[in-house]
Order: structure tokens, then C-alpha cells, then sequence
């Protein structure tokens, strides 16, 4: 009968290590994609920061263009 309970034992102790195994693959599996889905979002995010920069850089430069325009105006009507 002792036997048998030991055997019983050993049986589900190494039943709980190998659940114990699964569930830290599934946890490691599960970490990795969401690295990989922050990662993307990540890499979303900088391109809209560079897209938003690159338009910002020509909205200055073009607003400066309008800027001078309107000086060169100003100077041609007070020469009138």
C-alpha cells in the first residue's frame, strides 16, 4: 500500500513539474509577443514623430518663404 502512495506521488509531482514547464513556455511565449507587439508600436510611433518633424521642418521653411514675401511687398509698396 505504501508503495502504491509513493508511486502516487511521484506520479503527480511529475505531472506538476511538467504543467510547471507548459506554463512557463506559454509565460516566455506570451512575453515575447508582446515585446514584439511593443516593438511595433514603437517603430509606428518614431515614424510618425519623424513624418511630423519632416513636416513641421518644411512648414517652417515655408512659412519663412512667406515671411520674406511679404517683406519684398512691403519694401515695393513703400517705394510707391
Amino acid at each position: 500500500e505504501r508503495h502504491k502512495t509513493e508511486s502516487k506521488i511521484l506520479q503527480l509531482t511529475q505531472q506538476n513539474t511538467e504543467l510547471r514547464r507548459q506554463a512557463e513556455l506559454v509565460n516566455v511565449e506570451q512575453m515575447d509577443e508582446l515585446r514584439r507587439q511593443f516593438q511595433r508600436e514603437k517603430e509606428t510611433l518614431l515614424k510618425q514623430c519623424d513624418d511630423e518633424k519632416l513636416m513641421n521642418t518644411k512648414l517652417t521653411k515655408s512659412n519663412q518663404k512667406f515671411s520674406n514675401d511679404i517683406a519684398d511687398i512691403t519694401v515695393e509698396l513703400e517705394r510707391y
